[in-house]
């Protein structure tokens, strides 16, 4: 028997033939395909607009697998090409390219057995939004039938705006036209209106606003609320910023009139923030979603707010999570070496699976409400560091994803975080260099600053490592 959807199996994959990693990347090279001309593989193959990339995704799709890439970390090299010959800026800048889809995959298998490797592959992903850019922070219905996501940009904190789609065929309908950053679109108890949080920098404030799922004007619902969850009997489970501080933001419960408002969780660091919020089904506890300000790994609490809770799930920046419907299961998107994946633990002390694997990677979890399949986005996120001077523009990023640039005081070198195999380091180039070399490896950076005085840089490192490094 085969299992996988047809669509995005390899051919040795539908013949029943031993298959390996290079039939994952023949299934993602038939995504890559669908996002990049809108067609399947199965039905039509259609020209790239870009050369390089179709060149790429024909490897990718190579019958023979000896012709395809032979590893994701090759492929990866090939996609960094095309990432840098995108888009420049001026002076020095991280461009971005890449796009994400939602994409459907089946987790009724994933229950059973003891894997001892990511047990889903891109031939199992079933697509369902086709845009030119991402789509992201999916959310369905109370009945499953509908999902509401953000288009374009950040999957936490994007001015792009909030769609609902009918599932499996329906039309993507953009319902918002908000300038403002936003996250967290969830659905309200009725499946009429979507709920989402906004970032209202004139204000500072954090507010939940709402709209119809038909579009229409937007209301604001509730000041110093974000991450807004409906838990049943009129109750709803949300973020706010404590009183008397700027950014401190804690878990609370109350009504939809915050009455009865109870403190369930603050993070003992003032500057920390719990940004979203997962009850359980039995309602005794919750998943926690925090930064500080860095993404963390998720937190367990008790829906009682009898204690600060526990860290659940793999050691990496947790940015979303989610439960199964019958609780059994815990669901995390988390980034390690570099990649962020999906991950499973059993409920309450088992050991984090990762459960999805591949070049690709994906960012945002909705569980459907028979547990049979999720939501996530899934694609690859790019990005290269330019240097714009009197001699024009170079790249100083030729490999991997690059961000955070930074010059030094004397203004001679620029440092940059790359993340790439091995990953998580710092590199540093000279302006008048074409490329970088490694400076700091396989350290989470939280940010990269330059000294007060001198011609120095610092790198301020996570909590848990509690260390500031200065180079010269």
């Amino acid at each position: 028997m085969v299992v996988g959807t047809p669509a995005y199996m390899s051919p040795e994959q539908r013949e029943s033939k031993p298959a390996d990693a290079r039939s994952d990347i023949y299934s993602f090279g038939c995504l890559l395909h669908e996002m990049s001309t809108g067609s399947r593989v199965s039905t039509q193959r259609k020209r790239i607009s870009s050369p390089k990339l179709d060149h790429i995704v024909s490897r990718c799709l190579e019958v023979d697998p000896g012709r395809r890439w032979q590893t994701a970390l090759e492929l990866e090299k090939a996609l960094a090409g095309v990432a840098n010959a995108g888009s420049r800026g001026k002076r020095i800048l991280a461009a971005g390219v890449g796009a994400s889809a939602l994409a459907m995959v089946g987790v009724a298998g994933w229950y059973f057995g003891a894997p001892k490797r990511p047990v889903t592959s891109p031939s199992e992903y079933v697509q369902i939004t086709d845009f030119s850019d991402s789509a992201s922070a999916p959310a369905l219905s109370p009945d499953g039938r509908m999902v509401t996501f953000l288009r374009g940009g950040n999957p936490f904190l994007t001015t792009g705006q909030v769609y609902v789609k009918v599932l499996p065929n329906g039309q993507s309908t953009q319902i918002t036209n908000d300038p403002r950053e936003k996250y967290n679109p969830v659905f309200m108890p009725d499946g009429s209106r979507v709920a989402y949080t906004i970032d209202d920098r004139q204000t500072a404030s954090w507010e939940t606003w709402t709209v119809p799922v038909t579009g229409g004007s937007a209301t604001r619902m509730m000041k110093n609320a974000a991450g807004m969850r409906w838990i049943g009997n009129g109750r709803i489970l949300f973020s706010e910023v404590m009183s008397g501080t700027a950014l401190h933001m804690g878990i609370v419960t109350s009504n939809e009139t915050r009455a009865g408002e109870r403190e369930i969780y603050f993070p003992e660091q003032q500057r920390a923030m719990a940004h979203y919020s997962l009850l359980s089904p039995d309602e005794k506890s919750i998943l926690a979603v925090e930064m500080d300000p860095a993404w963390l790994p998720c937190r367990l609490l008790p829906m009682d707010g009898t204690s600060q809770g526990r860290r659940v799930g793999p050691p990496g920046p947790c940015t979303a999570a989610a439960w199964s419907p019958d609780g059994k299961w815990m669901y995390f998107n988390a980034e390690i070496d570099g990649a962020t994946h999906v991950w499973r633990q059993r409920f309450p002390d088992g050991v984090p699976e990762q459960i999805t694997s591949g070049p690709s990677e994906e960012q945002g979890l909705a569980v459907a409400p028979d547990g049979k399949s999720l939501i996530t986005s899934v694609g690859i996120r790019k990005s290269s560091v330019w240097i714009h001077d009197t001699t024009g523009e170079h790249s100083l990023s030729p490999e991997g994803s690059a961000t955070s640039p930074k010059f030094s005081r004397d203004g001679k070198r620029v440092y940059y975080c790359c993340e790439r195999t091995p990953p998580k380091q710092t590199n540093c180039g000279r302006r008048n260099e074409l490329r970088g070399h490694p400076v700091l490896r396989r350290l989470a950076l939280r940010s990269l600053t330059s000294t007060s005085r001198g011609t120095g840089s610092r790198w301020r490192l996570p909590p848990a490592m509690g260390r500031i490094l200065t180079f010269l």
